[in-house]
């Protein structure tokens, strides 16, 4: 699992299930309404921004087979 926060923001990456939630910890605190359906534009600049700090660490992807 990865997360990334940016603001109120907050996406979580798993690596089985549903990929993707996003959530707006200002409105939401609890983390109860997955907004990764209805701002589909917050959720790429999301996933645009955890993928290159990913990158940047050289951290393994979860499309990638885990090399251990």
């Amino acid at each position: 699992m990865s997360l990334a926060r940016a603001g109120d923001y907050k996406l979580i990456q798993k690596f089985a299930g549903p990929v993707f939630e996003l959530y707006n910890l200002r409105n939401d605190p609890t983390e109860a309404i997955n907004l990764a359906e209805t701002e589909p534009s917050k959720l790429e600049s999301m996933k645009k921004m955890l993928t290159t700090w990913q990158m940047a660490l050289k951290a393994p992807l979860a499309d990638q087979p885990n090399p251990a």
